[in-house]
Protein backbone atom coordinates (compact mmCIF):
# COMPACT_ATOMS: atom_id res chain seq x y z
CA UNK A 1 0.00 0.00 0.00
CA UNK A 2 1.38 3.42 -1.16
CA UNK A 3 1.80 5.65 2.20
CA UNK A 4 -1.06 8.28 2.94
CA UNK A 5 -0.40 11.52 4.59
CA UNK A 6 -3.65 12.72 6.03
CA UNK A 7 -3.01 16.67 6.44
CA UNK A 8 -4.35 20.04 7.26
CA UNK A 9 -3.17 23.32 8.09
CA UNK A 10 -4.05 26.48 10.08
CA UNK A 11 -3.73 29.72 8.42
CA UNK A 12 -3.80 33.54 8.67
CA UNK A 13 -6.27 33.99 5.78
CA UNK A 14 -7.34 32.54 2.52
CA UNK A 15 -5.16 34.26 0.49
CA UNK A 16 -1.43 31.77 0.02
CA UNK A 17 -0.01 34.75 -1.46
CA UNK A 18 -0.81 37.14 1.32
CA UNK A 19 -1.25 34.60 4.37
CA UNK A 20 0.34 31.87 6.39
CA UNK A 21 0.26 28.68 7.88
CA UNK A 22 0.41 29.01 11.71
CA UNK A 23 -0.25 25.07 12.67
CA UNK A 24 -0.20 21.82 10.83
CA UNK A 25 -0.70 18.58 11.46
CA UNK A 26 -0.19 15.21 9.77
CA UNK A 27 -0.68 11.11 10.35
CA UNK A 28 1.64 9.34 8.21
CA UNK A 29 -0.34 5.63 8.18
CA UNK A 30 0.97 2.60 5.98
CA UNK A 31 -2.47 0.84 6.29
CA UNK A 32 -1.56 -0.73 10.08
CA UNK A 33 0.46 2.02 11.54
CA UNK A 34 -0.13 5.70 11.71
CA UNK A 35 2.02 8.23 13.30
CA UNK A 36 1.09 11.78 14.14
CA UNK A 37 2.85 15.02 13.99
CA UNK A 38 2.25 18.65 14.81
CA UNK A 39 3.56 21.62 14.74
CA UNK A 40 2.92 25.68 15.24
CA UNK A 41 4.06 27.65 13.01
CA UNK A 42 5.36 31.02 13.86
CA UNK A 43 3.79 33.86 11.51
CA UNK A 44 6.57 36.24 10.26
CA UNK A 45 3.97 38.85 8.64
CA UNK A 46 1.24 38.77 11.47
CA UNK A 47 0.48 42.09 10.29
CA UNK A 48 -1.73 41.15 7.10
CA UNK A 49 -3.63 37.99 8.90
CA UNK A 50 -7.16 37.97 8.70
CA UNK A 51 -8.61 38.68 12.26
CA UNK A 52 -11.17 36.62 11.65
CA UNK A 53 -9.10 33.40 10.58
CA UNK A 54 -6.86 33.73 13.62
CA UNK A 55 -10.51 33.83 15.87
CA UNK A 56 -11.42 30.69 14.03
CA UNK A 57 -7.63 29.17 14.45
CA UNK A 58 -7.44 30.17 18.19
CA UNK A 59 -4.33 32.46 17.52
CA UNK A 60 -2.41 33.56 20.90
CA UNK A 61 0.72 35.34 20.43
CA UNK A 62 2.42 33.81 23.77
CA UNK A 63 1.14 30.18 22.46
CA UNK A 64 3.26 30.91 19.16
CA UNK A 65 5.77 32.98 21.09
CA UNK A 66 8.23 30.26 20.82
CA UNK A 67 7.16 28.29 17.65
CA UNK A 68 9.62 27.09 14.98
CA UNK A 69 9.16 29.16 11.27
CA UNK A 70 8.40 27.45 8.39
CA UNK A 71 11.67 27.00 7.61
CA UNK A 72 12.77 25.24 10.65
CA UNK A 73 9.56 22.25 9.75
CA UNK A 74 10.50 22.18 6.25
CA UNK A 75 12.52 19.60 5.36
CA UNK A 76 10.97 17.45 8.14
CA UNK A 77 7.41 17.93 5.94
CA UNK A 78 8.70 17.86 3.02
CA UNK A 79 10.31 14.37 3.61
CA UNK A 80 6.74 13.33 4.76
CA UNK A 81 5.43 14.01 2.11
CA UNK A 82 7.71 12.94 -0.94
CA UNK A 83 6.31 10.00 -2.69
CA UNK A 84 2.74 10.22 -0.47
CA UNK A 85 -1.11 10.23 -1.29
CA UNK A 86 -2.01 13.79 0.74
CA UNK A 87 -5.38 13.02 2.14
CA UNK A 88 -7.70 15.76 3.59
CA UNK A 89 -10.69 18.06 3.68
CA UNK A 90 -10.03 20.55 0.75
CA UNK A 91 -6.64 19.00 0.36
CA UNK A 92 -6.29 21.73 -2.48
CA UNK A 93 -6.45 24.66 -0.22
CA UNK A 94 -3.63 23.28 2.68
CA UNK A 95 -1.09 21.97 -0.57
CA UNK A 96 -1.42 25.76 -1.97
CA UNK A 97 0.05 27.08 1.42
CA UNK A 98 2.49 24.16 2.13
CA UNK A 99 4.05 24.61 -2.23
CA UNK A 100 4.09 28.75 -1.16
CA UNK A 101 5.65 27.88 1.90
CA UNK A 102 8.25 25.22 0.31
CA UNK A 103 9.40 27.81 -2.69
CA UNK A 104 9.79 30.83 -0.15
CA UNK A 105 12.26 28.63 1.45
CA UNK A 106 14.05 27.20 -1.64
CA UNK A 107 12.91 23.58 -1.30
CA UNK A 108 11.76 21.37 -4.43
CA UNK A 109 8.05 21.02 -3.97
CA UNK A 110 7.60 16.93 -3.15
CA UNK A 111 5.53 15.24 -6.00
CA UNK A 112 2.57 13.87 -4.42
CA UNK A 113 -0.96 12.83 -5.28
CA UNK A 114 -4.35 13.93 -3.71
CA UNK A 115 -7.36 12.56 -2.47
CA UNK A 116 -9.75 14.95 -1.31
CA UNK A 117 -12.49 13.76 1.46
CA UNK A 118 -15.18 16.29 0.28
CA UNK A 119 -15.35 14.03 -2.60
CA UNK A 120 -16.21 10.94 -0.73
CA UNK A 121 -18.53 13.04 1.55
CA UNK A 122 -20.36 14.20 -1.79
CA UNK A 123 -20.67 10.38 -2.80
CA UNK A 124 -21.47 8.64 0.09
CA UNK A 125 -22.73 11.16 3.18
CA UNK A 126 -24.91 13.78 0.65
CA UNK A 127 -27.33 11.51 -1.16
CA UNK A 128 -28.17 10.32 2.80
CA UNK A 129 -28.84 13.38 4.32
CA UNK A 130 -25.66 15.37 5.14
CA UNK A 131 -26.41 18.84 3.94
CA UNK A 132 -22.99 20.40 3.87
CA UNK A 133 -19.75 19.27 2.50
CA UNK A 134 -17.78 20.99 5.48
CA UNK A 135 -16.05 19.13 8.18
CA UNK A 136 -18.68 20.94 10.41
CA UNK A 137 -21.03 19.48 8.32
CA UNK A 138 -19.76 16.34 8.38
CA UNK A 139 -19.19 16.45 12.21
CA UNK A 140 -22.87 17.83 12.98
CA UNK A 141 -24.30 14.99 10.46
CA UNK A 142 -22.34 11.80 12.03
CA UNK A 143 -22.56 12.84 15.45
CA UNK A 144 -18.94 13.65 16.62
CA UNK A 145 -17.50 16.05 18.54
CA UNK A 146 -17.11 19.40 17.72
CA UNK A 147 -15.02 20.43 20.71
CA UNK A 148 -11.49 21.59 19.61
CA UNK A 149 -12.17 21.95 16.26
CA UNK A 150 -10.16 23.93 13.67
CA UNK A 151 -7.02 22.96 15.58
CA UNK A 152 -4.37 20.99 12.99
CA UNK A 153 -4.56 18.05 15.03
CA UNK A 154 -8.17 18.02 15.63
CA UNK A 155 -9.29 18.56 12.05
CA UNK A 156 -6.33 15.80 10.65
CA UNK A 157 -7.87 13.09 12.82
CA UNK A 158 -11.00 14.01 12.04
CA UNK A 159 -10.44 13.66 8.02
CA UNK A 160 -8.14 10.48 9.05
CA UNK A 161 -11.69 8.75 10.49
CA UNK A 162 -13.33 9.96 7.91
CA UNK A 163 -11.47 8.74 5.01
CA UNK A 164 -11.44 5.16 7.25
CA UNK A 165 -15.16 5.36 7.43
CA UNK A 166 -16.02 6.39 3.47
CA UNK A 167 -13.32 4.80 1.51
CA UNK A 168 -14.85 2.14 -0.61
CA UNK A 169 -17.79 2.20 1.39
CA UNK A 170 -20.57 -0.32 0.66
CA UNK A 171 -24.45 0.41 0.72
CA UNK A 172 -24.62 -1.66 3.85
CA UNK A 173 -22.34 0.91 5.48
CA UNK A 174 -24.03 4.30 4.20
CA UNK A 175 -27.17 2.08 5.41
CA UNK A 176 -25.73 1.94 9.07
CA UNK A 177 -24.18 5.96 8.84
CA UNK A 178 -27.85 6.98 7.96
CA UNK A 179 -29.44 4.52 10.72
CA UNK A 180 -27.13 6.28 13.01
CA UNK A 181 -28.12 10.06 12.19
CA UNK A 182 -31.53 8.72 11.98
CA UNK A 183 -31.33 7.60 15.55
CA UNK A 184 -29.64 10.77 17.05
CA UNK A 185 -32.24 12.87 15.22
CA UNK A 186 -35.36 10.92 17.06
CA UNK A 187 -33.20 10.60 20.64
CA UNK A 188 -32.93 14.49 20.27
CA UNK A 189 -36.37 14.93 19.57
CA UNK A 190 -37.00 13.17 22.46
CA UNK A 191 -35.78 14.88 24.95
Amino acid sequence: MAKLVFLDTETTGLDPNRHEIIEIATIVWDGVNHRCWQRLIYPTHIGTADPIALKINKYNPDKWANAPEFGEIANDLAQQLNGAIVVGHNVAFDMAFINKHFKRCNIDVPRVRCVDTITLVYEHLRPIGCTGLSMDSVRKYLGWTEQNTHTAMVDTMDCFRLYKLLCRASVWRRFTIWCGYIWRKCKTRLQ
